[in-house]
């Protein structure tokens, strides 16, 4: 029931966001050549995925195993959502279609939900394995990857399972919509001031 509830409220959300990329985008007028914008969300999305303890000025002890980032990649139907968090309270909202919200973690309410999204992925760990290739998840799923100063882990879930509460990652993954409903809610507050 209440993935039910994070579904239904997170789905709104990204419709959202994405209608609000649309509107922006429709506005912009459009280059002589037109930019494919999935080269610079696949290069966004691998900034992400490779931020490193040494860029977030953090020093963690070698005998230690520590999340300190998060990345959730959703299959949208049409394209990709990823959530990007980490333990610094920087967070990122990225569109395969383009756009999404940068800097987020700058907000404290943001920044703060973010560093529980990604301290709370430390238990989650014994369900991930090593990182083969980071590709995005396949149709009607969820992907999660924890960074950690001894490699990446990732597993990957059916958004099924997310719905109908079976899922081992449900508490992670209502965590990382509590990141993008705060997201989604700063910005339209901001949207109407």
């Amino acid at each position: 029931m209440t993935a039910e509830i994070a579904i239904l409220l997170f789905l709104p959300v990204a419709a959202f966001l994405l209608f609000r990329v649309w509107k922006k985008r429709a506005k912009t007028p459009v280059p002589a050549v037109a930019e494919a914008k999935v080269p610079i969300y696949e290069r966004e999305r691998n900034i992400a995925l490779n931020v490193n303890p040494t860029l977030l000025k953090l020093q963690i002890p070698e005998d230690e195993l520590l999340v300190y980032g998060v990345i959730l990649d959703l299959d949208m139907g049409e394209g990709f959502m990823t959530l990007a968090c980490y333990i610094t309270g920087a967070a990122n909202l990225l569109f395969s279609s383009g756009g999404g919200i940068r800097g987020g973690g700058k907000n404290p309410a943001i920044g703060e939900a973010g560093v529980e999204f990604v301290t709370d992925a430390q238990e989650f760990l014994i369900f991930a394995k090593p990182v083969v290739a980071p590709l995005p998840p396949a149709k009607g799923y969820a992907q999660f990857f924890l960074l950690t100063n001894k490699g990446k882990f990732t597993a990957c879930e059916p958004l099924k399972t997310l719905e109908d509460n079976s899922s081992p990652w449900l508490a992670l993954f209502e965590k990382g919509s509590g990141v993008i409903k705060e997201m989604h809610r700063i910005s339209v507050t901001n949207n109407q001031e």
